[in-house]
């Protein structure tokens, strides 16, 4: 119920799937399933206590929705918000790649050329390094507290 108040949340209107567009998304969403699922049990102890009493199926769905308005909408927006977040703006690359040219150049004026290629390379491997930090974080990010996969599901509308 969790689940099913999760995604109607997430996907008021979503359109039918064909088989294959189903397939695709189950395919690329697989890795994410899972830890939705664990999000769902964690928010499931507190509706347990409104299916344990006397409440109708009607109040228990209410709970579920309230649930998920209260808890899941936040956190959805948390992770849009970090997700949008711009990364370190192009320009900043290329600002550290002038200001490691000067020191490359002059490498190869007085150095052997064998080793100011391998100070080239090194501070070439450098800047890509950072470059692919951050887009791990980035994924990092997505990932982070299960509820990515609704992410994706928006993506179906």
């Amino acid at each position: 119920m969790m689940a099913i108040e999760s995604v109607k949340f997430v996907l008021p209107n979503l359109r039918p799937l064909s088989l294959a567009e189903l397939a695709a998304f189950r395919a690329e969403t697989k890795d994410l399933v899972q830890p939705f699922r664990q999000a769902m049990l964690r928010l499931s102890k507190d509706l347990n206590a409104a299916i344990l009493s006397d409440a109708s199926l009607s109040d228990v769905q209410k709970e579920a929705r309230f649930i998920v308005e209260t808890t899941v909408a936040p956190e959805l927006e948390q992770l849009k918000a970090e997700l949008a977040r711009p990364s370190r703006p192009w320009y900043r690359r290329v600002v550290d790649l002038t200001t490691a040219l000067p020191e490359i150049v002059g490498g190869f004026a007085t150095l052997p050329t064998e080793i100011a290629v391998a100070k080239a390379l090194a501070k070439a491997t450098k800047i890509l390094a950072n470059i692919r930090d951050d887009q791990l974080e980035r994924e990092g990010i997505g990932k982070r507290g299960g509820f990515h996969y609704l992410l994706r599901m928006e993506r179906l509308r």
